[in-house]
């Protein structure tokens, strides 16, 4: 039952589009990034920076994987995933922020005016 409730959560996420994917404009640095409603955090297909991945995965071995990384498998097959390309610079910022507040306003206030562009 527990992995339904992941399966379901990791869905939903795809469908919300919290999946970003930031290039280097150099093409040499990519990384995952979930924005999540409080908190963001660094995923790749087998990590995630969320204290469930830490907790339930690597210490209890309750699951294998973390909704955000199932999620990211989700989004990478759909392809429904939002690519932006950004100087080394400011992908920095963004992941000093992540690392240090939980959260990058950086990365919101760019993904707001992405957004915007769109409507």
């Amino acid at each position: 039952m527990e992995d339904y409730r992941i399966q379901i959560k990791a869905r939903k996420a795809v469908k919300e589009k919290r999946y970003i994917n930031i290039r280097s404009s150099d093409g040499i640095f990519s990384i995952f990034i979930y924005l999540g409603k409080s908190q963001d955090y660094i995923v790749t297909s087998n990590a995630c920076t969320c204290p469930s991945y830490l907790f339930n995965v690597i210490l209890k071995k309750k699951h294998k994987y973390c909704y955000h990384i199932i999620g990211l498998k989700y989004a990478l097959t759909a392809e429904q995933i939002t690519r932006i390309m950004l100087p080394i610079n400011e992908i920095r910022d963004i992941l000093i922020d992540i690392y240090a507040y939980g959260k990058s306003l950086k990365l919101r206030k760019l993904m707001s005016r992405k957004e915007n562009d769109f409507e």
